[in-house]
Formats: C-alpha cells, sequence, structure tokens
C-alpha cells in the first residue's frame, strides 16, 4: 500500500476527504486511480497488483478547491510480486497432482524458482518447471482430503498459499 499525506502549506495540519487523481506510468502504459485522504490526512493506494518494476508517479487534486504543489511527483520501485496457485480439486490414486504457480499480476508462469511444498508426511523443496509446475505423485499419498501448503520466499516473489485436494 502506497501512502500519500496531504498537508495545508500554511498551518501545516494535514488535510480530510480530499480526492486525489494519482497517475501511474511504466514505460509507454499508465492508470489513473483516485483516492481519498480519510481522518488522519493519508490517502492510501492499493500497489500489490502492480507488477515488479518502475513507476514515476504523479498526483494531483480531483478538488477543484483544493490546489497540490507542482513537486507532487515521485518514483516507486515495486521489487517483490505476488503468486496465485492453480490446483485440482480432485486426483485418482496413482496420478499426478499438478500445480501451476503464476504471477497474480501478469498471469504468466513463475518458471524455475524453488518452492516449499509441505505435504501431510514432510516438506519438499521442489523446482517449477518451465511452465511453472510441479508435480506431487500420489502414490505414498492417502485416499481422502490431503491437505497442502505450498510457500515460496525470494528476492522476487513471495506468497503463501494452502490448497486441499481429494484423492479417490
Amino acid at each position: 500500500v502506497m501512502k500519500i499525506k496531504v498537508k495545508n502549506a500554511k498551518s501545516d495540519d494535514y488535510l480530510r476527504g480530499v480526492k486525489l487523481k494519482v497517475k501511474v506510468k511504466q514505460g509507454s502504459s499508465h492508470n489513473t486511480f483516485t483516492a481519498t485522504t480519510g481522518s488522519d490526512g493519508v490517502a492510501r493506494v492499493d500497489v500489490s497488483k502492480f507488477s515488479i518494476g518502475k513507476y514515476d508517479i504523479k498526483i494531483s487534486s480531483a478538488d477543484k478547491s483544493v490546489k497540490i504543489s507542482k513537486k507532487a511527483k515521485t518514483k516507486v520501485t515495486v521489487k517483490r510480486g505476488t503468486c496465485s496457485v492453480i490446483a485440482p480439486k480432485k486426483v485418482k490414486k496413482h496420478e499426478k497432482i499438478e500445480v501451476k504457480i503464476l504471477s497474480s499480476v501478469s498471469k504468466k508462469p513463475i518458471k524455475k524458482f524453488k518452492v516449499y511444498l509441505k505435504t501431510p508426511k514432510k516438506t519438499l523443496k521442489i523446482k517449477t518447471d518451465s511452465e511453472g509446475s510441479i508435480k506431487i505423485n500420489t502414490a505414498k499419498l492417502n485416499k481422502g482430503k490431503n491437505k497442502f501448503m505450498i510457500f515460496l520466499n525470494s528476492k522476487k516473489y513471495h506468497f503463501n498459499k494452502r490448497f486441499t485436494v481429494k484423492i479417490k
């Protein structure tokens, strides 16, 4: 979450209820968000949906009664992304469970990363393939519901997801 504080230049008090336009630019593409300051004079913009990279931010007022200084520009670097995990709900005994790990923003596979998979019996360290998948052999797992947790904590990505697969 990116926090933007809005102060009155003369009285040094924080302003409440001010609508802001936040223009976020990366390369040739840009998006405009709106945010409103709360009772503490701080507007919040959710940057969890931004992909990894550098962004130029320009802040302007959406209220005609409030004037923002020309210095309301900054740069933001998103260093870590989040991931989503796609796993089947049911598989047959002796089939492999294929779990896909994708970037939450771009929906591209997370390739060649070492992830940790906590199974009902032990924790495994597995490397994703070129499609961002890992495969779990079900031969040694019990029939019925099996709970798994998959996690990764690297310089680029961070996630901790739980999922359940029913083995028939």
